[in-house]
């Protein structure tokens, strides 16, 4: 690199230079918050799943209650949910502990039964 003689090229080179800098530490600020408010978005996503997560098991397990009660038939009725779906729903609440909420709730939606992963 050449590096100018001149007094007035070297100064504008510095001042280039300082320029360049400032905004090189104004893009890693920008990308530190960035940053930050993602990880923040990221945990309210969570706390908020978590909290979706229980409401589907409540669902499932009112689901069940109701079939119980009723009669799967007649809980289909009443819930205006295909019979193949329900029981496909109430199936994979009873066996498997382990299938999450939102699978179970998205299996009955869709008249398939959740199975583990």
């Amino acid at each position: 690199m050449r590096y100018p003689m001149d007094e007035k090229a070297r100064a504008r080179l510095r001042q280039a230079q300082q320029q360049e800098a400032e905004a090189l530490a104004a893009v890693a600020a920008a990308a530190r918050k960035l940053s930050q408010v993602q990880d923040k978005m990221a945990a309210a996503m969570a706390r908020h799943q978590d909290a979706v997560d229980a409401a589907e098991l409540s669902v499932a397990s009112a689901q069940k209650h109701l079939v119980s009660v009723s009669g799967l038939e007649r809980s289909s009725t009443l819930l205006d949910q295909s019979l193949t779906s329900l029981r496909s729903a109430i199936r994979s609440a009873e066996s498997d502990g382990d299938a999450s909420p939102a699978r179970l709730a998205s299996a009955a939606h869709r008249g398939q039964a959740a199975t583990p992963d």
